[in-house]
């Protein structure tokens, strides 16, 4: 499981995730947590870096890593995007498609 926002979603990332399952985060975490529920956590990058995203982005294209989406807005959206996020009901990931 791949996380970018830290804070509470640590917890219900470590409930969620099978026993011996893997948690990344770009954020700080409490590291004695995941072992109270039988998983791994380890921490990708402390600020943003196009060389490791695009190695994510590679991991996310060769199929390595699966990502559940669920809703896709565009940028123009956002308010959206933000009240969905917040409002906890929903499934998979909010991407914002950002025109080229």
């Amino acid at each position: 499981m791949f996380d970018t926002v830290g804070g509470d979603t640590f917890e219900r990332a470590f409930q969620v995730l099978r026993k011996g399952g893997f948690l990344v985060t770009a954020v700080n975490f409490p590291k004695d947590e995941a072992a109270q529920y039988g998983v791994s956590a380890g921490r990708v990058f402390s600020k943003a870096d196009g060389g490791q995203l695009a190695s994510i982005r590679d991991l996310v294209e060769g199929g390595q890593v699966r990502p559940h989406v669920g809703t896709v807005l565009p940028l123009s959206e956002i308010r959206q995007a933000f009240d969905l996020s917040e409002a906890g009901r929903t499934r998979g990931k909010i991407v914002l498609q950002i025109a080229a």
